[in-house]
């Protein structure tokens, strides 16, 4: 990790954050929007992508260049011969039929599409559509209206594609490493490798800069003023002699090295109350706790320390022993 901060607390903590992890998870936790907005943004980043476009600009050629696999599909037949006759079928079969002798149960050959690559650009593609979908969901619009044009239309495309004859029978779901191994490096590798681009992208949709641009304008004064503190404590401690702090994101709590974070927002659960944790002192922020609630009064802690400048910051680790 650079050592050198990031333009906002926000782009900072965000690029402290471990990959790979849930996109909308740590917008919900790190901003605290309302419910359906995370999705909502991440969806429409990813349906609005450059690499959304490039995929679905190049999808008329690569349906002509599918990977195809042949399977064999057993067959009844009367009266002739269309392939290899399985000859356990044929005479269950003519046993069920009274002994008719004129039906035999033949392999027939047949192209298949459900192949590890096409499942890479059948889960891309549904990447796409399902993007375009959670743009229209959540409360009241956070998105520009560019961006919410560009997603419908790329998730309209999608879908279509997702129809088309070769891919509609193909389930849309995760596909295995093994499956993006082959995709990589296999010799159609150039068909599909804007299907793992867009995947690429869909697993990390946002990054620092991304993550101010479209998370700053949600932020109150409150949340904008923990991530300050936030920032501030992580950097302060790393001047200390701490190792780079990285943050993760879980069942709605940051947390890294010494730190603890969970939004006011955020109701107590066995993940811990609500709040700015430095071990086991809490740091509020001042003017800005409530008289109850979670993380305010019933949360019973060693010392609290509320921040009113950067001195009470080095108070804070102090009392930590950082």
């Amino acid at each position: 990790m650079s050592r050198q901060p990031m333009a906002t607390p926000l782009a900072d903590l965000w690029a402290r954050l471990i990959p790979p992890f849930d996109a909308a998870e740590a917008i919900d936790t790190l901003a605290g929007p309302a419910p359906g907005v995370a999705k909502q943004i991440v969806g429409g980043v990813v349906a609005s992508s450059d690499e959304a476009a490039r995929l679905l600009a190049d999808m008329p050629q690569a349906i002509r260049s599918l990977a195809i696999s042949t399977t064999v599909r057993a067959e009844r037949c009367l009266g002739q011969v269309r392939g290899p006759i399985l000859w356990s079928e044929t005479v269950a079969a003519q046993a069920s039929a009274a002994g008719d002798q004129g039906i035999l149960v033949c392999a027939l050959p047949e192209k298949a599409y459900d192949t590890p690559q096409n499942q890479v650009l059948v889960a891309a593609l549904a990447a796409v559509l399902h993007g375009a979908r959670a743009v229209e969901t959540g409360t009241g619009r956070v998105l520009s209206d560019d961006l919410v044009h560009a997603a419908r239309h790329n998730g309209s495309r999608a879908g279509h594609y997702l129809d088309h004859r070769a891919l509609a029978g193909i389930e849309a779901r995760t596909p295995s490493g093994r499956a993006m191994l082959r995709t990589r490096v296999g010799n159609r590798r150039r068909t599909y490798q804007k299907a793992v681009a867009l995947l690429g992208r869909a697993s990390e949709p946002l990054d620092p800069a991304t993550s101010e641009e479209l998370l700053g304008p949600l932020l109150d004064w409150r949340t904008m003023a923990e991530h300050r503190v936030m920032a501030g404590l992580l950097w302060r401690a790393e001047a200390r002699g701490h190792e780079p702090i990285r943050l993760s994101v879980s069942r709605g709590t940051v947390a890294g090295g010494p730190l603890r974070y969970r939004h006011f927002r955020r109701t107590s659960t066995d993940q811990g109350p609500a709040g700015i944790f430095v071990g086991p002192v809490r740091v509020a922020v001042a003017g800005g706790e409530p008289q109850n609630g979670p993380g305010g009064a019933e949360c019973q802690v060693p010392a609290v320390v509320a921040v009113r400048d950067d001195r009470d910051l080095d108070r804070a680790l102090d009392l930590a022993g950082l």
